[in-house]
Order: C-alpha cells, then sequence, then structure tokens
C-alpha cells in the first residue's frame, strides 16, 4: 500500500480566519513588501490581532477567485 500524505496542520490564525502578512505572501508567491504595499494602498483590507496585521481568510480566498 502506497504511504498516505502527510496533512498539514493549520496555524492557528488559520483558524481563526485571518493570516499574517507572512502566509499571504507564500500563498500567493509573492514578497511580504508587496503584501504591505497593498495593507498601505488601503486594497487589501486587514484587521490587527494581539498587535499583529492579519488578512481575513474570506478576503485571501475572494481574491484568489478572481
Amino acid at each position: 500500500m502506497a504511504p498516505m500524505k502527510a496533512q498539514r496542520c493549520p496555524s492557528q490564525a488559520e483558524r481563526l480566519g485571518a493570516l499574517s502578512v507572512p502566509q499571504v505572501a507564500r500563498r500567493w508567491h509573492t514578497t511580504r513588501r508587496r503584501v504591505r504595499r497593498l495593507l498601505q494602498a488601503g486594497r487589501l483590507p486587514f484587521v490587527e490581532i494581539n498587535g499583529e496585521i492579519r488578512v481575513p481568510l474570506a478576503v485571501v480566498r475572494g481574491r484568489e477567485a478572481t
């Protein structure tokens, strides 16, 4: 029998429904700087959780769908 592929465990941010800037950058295959520019320009909404910028997962998925 072929070995099963290990499932990636969701991060706490993903379980909460928001991703950090580095997580968004990795997911979109871009740089953190580019993601921060989108945030600063107001083109990417965000929330602040415990002093850290987080992008709602629904927003990330919505941008990926377009």
